[in-house]
């Protein structure tokens, strides 16, 4: 693994989706190999040792014992989504000289299409899903597809994956999990089945609850090596007892399949669906493991009347003039407060640096075409959405507590406020106020307030590079 670590890294990003599905919305994780055990908690639970051989990712602790609710109060995790705390697992691989090759990781994009006309519900907690065909002999079009770096994706095998310039070669095996859920049974058993396919985006009568697509690939790098067949890569199969004793058994590469736990938290979960991927977003890694909606939001302004209250628009604007004599030029700031998402537990606050508190808002410059810096500045939160004003505003600070560049394309903006919110919850403090502002040419900023129903939103995000 570590002498594959720089080409991993390159190979991570080069790439590319699998062709299972045409995505318009999605996220995605990276979830290093983590383990092999001899275990399945979701088709034989409570049975160590007794399963096949399979490759985890993610939750490092997985094993025949875990549940989902372990894995969400678990946060160890090989993912680079810290939010993630799902155990991903699929039987080991053993290729055709009889060497069994552990992944490398794998990466798995979270999809959807179509949202318009089909909307995402999220992952319900505790749910499990299964992909795949364990004994299969014979291609899986729905739900398997084999990649040879060079040669891309297809349903079969490539009879000769070739090595890259520095000798590795890279296989993948991308397994696309059912997206319709049965809305009731979240565990599936031997002749129970608590998921299917989507037809044309649209899930059938028996399975109506449109979940996104799990499609996950895993990735083999095999270094200094010929040319490999992948029609002779054998999978492990169930083992078989011979006299009191657990022999392993090995079979088609056609009988690769996948298992998901769903480790996510309730709110990474809706965040993902309603916050992403229902407005037909790629979020990439930016799912947190908490949020908060603004608890309040509006624009105060020096123009037409100063005592004039502006809540219920839209839309928070933000102006700024400082030239010439700035008490005659228009000025407008944005205020928005949020309940602070809770710290986790299970972390220490002052020395954990992997989760950072963000503020998201969707917006631009409505003016020209410049790219501008804009700020967050500290307020207090002695001020009512319902009732403030230019003249009864609360000041706002001069040093800022998060930046961030705005263009004239209207999109999601992402200000660090980390500092400021760990110190308002060490303060004992349950909420947090900043002005929008600091852009002094005159230029208008627009962003959503909480009445676009996309409101401004204050993230618990964690991603380990």
């Amino acid at each position: 693994m570590k002498r594959a670590l720089p080409l991993l890294l390159m190979l991570i990003w080069l790439n590319p989706l699998p062709r299972a599905e045409a995505a318009e919305a999605q996220v995605h994780v990276v979830c290093d190999y983590s383990h092999t055990l001899p275990d399945d908690a979701v088709m034989m639970p409570a049975m160590p040792g007794m399963a096949m051989s399979h490759d985890f990712f993610g939750n490092t602790h997985t094993n025949a014992y875990s549940t989902n609710e372990q894995l969400v109060a678990d946060f160890s995790t090989t993912c680079n989504n810290l939010a993630d705390h799902s155990a991903y697992w699929a039987p080991s691989l053993r290729l055709p000289d009889g060497r069994v090759i552990r992944p490398a990781y794998q990466k798995t994009y979270y999809q959807a299409s179509n949202v318009q006309e089909f909307p995402l519900s999220p992952f319900p907690a505790g749910l499990q899903l299964l992909a795949g065909t364990h004994n299969g002999t014979s291609p899986n079009k729905v739900a398997i597809d084999y990649f040879c770096q060079g040669l891309g994706y297809s349903d079969v095998p490539k009879s000769r994956c070739p090595p890259q310039a520095d000798g590795t070669v890279q296989m993948n095996i991308a397994i696309k999990f059912p997206n319709c859920w049965d809305g009731v049974t979240l565990h599936p058993a031997i002749g129970v089945r608590n998921a299917d396919y989507a037809v044309n985006n649209a899930c059938p009568a028996a399975y109506p609850v449109k979940l996104p697509t799990v499609n996950m690939n895993i990735a083999y790098l095999v270094p200094n090596s010929p040319p490999i067949d992948m029609t002779k890569v054998e999978l492990s199969l169930d083992p078989k007892m011979v006299e009191g004793k657990v022999v392993e058994q090995w079979g088609s590469i056609y009988s690769a399949h996948a298992d998901f736990m769903n480790g996510w938290p309730d709110q990474a979960s809706d965040y993902m669906v309603n916050h992403c991927m229902n407005r037909a977003l790629d979020c990439g890694l930016n799912v947190p493991l908490a949020y908060e909606p603004a608890l309040q939001d509006v624009t105060v302004s020096n123009q037409e009347s100063a005592e004039s209250n502006f809540a219920g628009s839209s839309t928070l604007v933000v102006q700024d003039n400082w030239q010439n004599d700035r008490s005659k030029n228009r000025e407008e700031v944005g205020l928005i407060q949020f309940t602070i998402p809770a710290w986790p537990a299970a972390l220490d606050i002052d020395t954990d640096t992997s989760f950072i508190y963000k503020v998201r808002l969707f917006g631009n410059n409505v003016s020209d075409s410049a790219s501008r810096q804009l700020f967050l500045y500290p307020t207090s939160n002695d001020w009512q959405e319902q009732a403030v004003t230019w003249n009864s505003r609360p000041s706002c600070g001069r040093d800022a507590d998060g930046k961030t560049q705005v263009t004239s394309k209207p999109s999601y903006l992402y200000f660090s406020v980390d500092a400021a919110v760990k110190r308002a919850i060490k303060n004992k403090q349950a909420t947090i106020s900043f002005c929008i502002g600091g852009e002094r040419q005159g230029r208008i900023y627009h962003f959503d307030a909480t009445e676009s129903g996309n409101p401004p939103l204050l993230i618990l995000l964690g991603v380990k590079k």
